[in-house]
């Protein structure tokens, strides 16, 4: 994350009374001892035993829900829309919402986190982006949490002609990539069965797309 991401997020709940970015910085300095990596402008959060921790004895089940969804509505904004935070970690993020929510028995607000999650994941763009900034197996690794929540969904409804999928899209149907109907299930297997291209050629994502059955 990097000291501007920072300075975004702590403005997401309360833009009239944000620091300033001289003023996160500042503060970053002050605490570098206690990150886990300090490198200029860009800094890695404290140990994950730390972190569990501050969750189990502070924050507490409603706290953590609440630090999840902050997150998640700083990586919805525009600006985030192709940043490396969201698309590292926005998955995870919406996962373990939809998880303390269910452990807190709010079922209806978890199960609108896991369609999120869902449609995050089956979106082209997304999964394009993500392969293309070298995070193939951290996709691969969403997709195997993720499914954790849906096991046996099955593939979706096939679509008329045998055509590959996104043969189709570019095709005679006339059909936008958002009105494809891919599983989660269909994507992770397409992903991970192509993963040895995709981390030496990204860039043949769509071309490796376009040829699947």
């Amino acid at each position: 994350m990097s000291i501007d991401d920072l300075r975004d997020l702590l403005r997401v709940d309360d833009r009239d009374h944000s620091c300033s970015l001289e003023d996160v910085r500042d503060a970053i300095m002050e605490m570098s001892e206690y990150l886990l990596s300090y490198d200029g402008e860009r800094f890695l959060l404290f140990h994950q035993g730390f972190v569990d921790y501050m969750h189990r004895k502070l924050m507490r089940v409603e706290g953590v829900i609440d630090a999840h969804k902050t997150f998640c509505r700083w990586l919805a904004a525009p600006t985030q829309r192709r940043s490396l935070y969201r698309l590292r970690h926005l998955p995870a993020h919406l996962q373990e919402c939809a998880l303390r929510l269910r452990e807190a028995g709010r079922e209806s607000e978890a199960r609108r986190l896991i369609d999120d999650l869902m449609r995050l994941l089956t979106d082209f763009d997304f999964m394009e982006e993500k392969i293309g900034a070298g995070m193939t197996f951290d996709l691969i690794r969403d997709y195997q949490t993720a499914l954790l929540f849906e096991p046996g969904q099955g593939e979706a409804p096939p679509l008329p002609e045998k055509r590959p999928v996104f043969q189709r899209l570019l095709g005679g149907l006339g059909l936008k990539r958002e009105e494809i109907v891919v599983s989660p299930e269909a994507w992770h297997r397409f992903i991970d069965g192509e993963s040895h291209i995709f981390v030496r050629y990204p860039q043949l994502f769509f071309q490796q797309a376009i040829n699947q059955p």
